[in-house]
């Protein structure tokens, strides 16, 4: 028996399967909906995970501080794309990855943990829809969207090697542009984190130093690829 709702197509004639496709009547009947302001905070970065918000209407944006105390956002979620703290269900995390406000008067559906993991985990048919979901929201991710999910000595080895992803041939060396502080800002790390890092990554081999800049060839950077968690 199908649960899924409504069904639309994009401006790309795209199937849309909106998050509340997700739930089924028991599961729609568990969750608590609850109305948010337009900037009301929805979840916190390090928050404990309690449950999984389903946008039934309106929008929400992640919130990332830089050292500075600026404020940016890196993806957008609504009704069709993405659902708060799924995938931190699907990746064993038990804190909250990014803050998420409210972009707009938004109504969410929470559903409890206890019901995600005894029905999600069970059924082949959703579990196959989060498949989608997934990978529908990374075609939508920049490398700015991903960076919030590492940390540390992590963050800086995606940057770097996104950095020489589209310059940095066989046989060349890259170097890197930007100052400790720069990076800092760039990765919302302090310049004495991106410092020792840094100097781990070089103890490791993976980086090296000329006069006052670091420098990257081409087999340090393959191998800092298969570092990527």
């Amino acid at each position: 028996m199908s649960y899924f709702f409504d069904r639309d197509l994009d401006r790309n004639g795209i199937l849309v399967e909106r998050n509340l496709d997700f739930l089924s009547p028991e599961l729609l009947a568990a969750c608590t909906r609850k109305v948010y302001a337009k900037g009301e905070i929805v979840v916190e970065t390090g928050a404990v995970l309690k449950d999984v918000g389903f946008i039934e209407s309106g929008s929400c944006r992640n919130l990332i501080y830089s050292p500075d105390g600026s404020e940016k956002s890196t993806f957008i979620l609504d009704s069709a794309y993405g659902a708060i703290g799924l995938l931190e269900v699907f990746c064993l995390q038990k804190k909250i990855i990014s803050t998420i406000v409210a972009s707009e008067p938004t109504v969410i559906l929470h559903l409890p943990l206890e019901y995600v993991y005894s029905h999600f985990m069970n059924d082949n048919s959703i579990l196959r829809k989060c498949c989608f979901h997934f990978s529908r929201a990374l075609l939508h991710m920049d490398d700015s969207s991903v960076l919030q999910y590492y940390s540390g000595k992590d963050k800086l080895i995606y940057h770097l090697t996104s950095s020489c992803r589209s310059v940095l041939k066989e046989g060349e060396i890259y170097t890197v542009p930007n100052s400790y502080e720069q990076i800092g800002s760039l990765l919302n790390l302090s310049s004495k984190t991106v410092y020792r890092s840094m100097q781990e990554l070089m103890k490791d081999g993976l980086v090296s130093k000329r006069g006052k800049r670091i420098t990257i060839s081409y087999p340090q950077y393959i191998e800092m690829l298969a570092m990527i968690p």
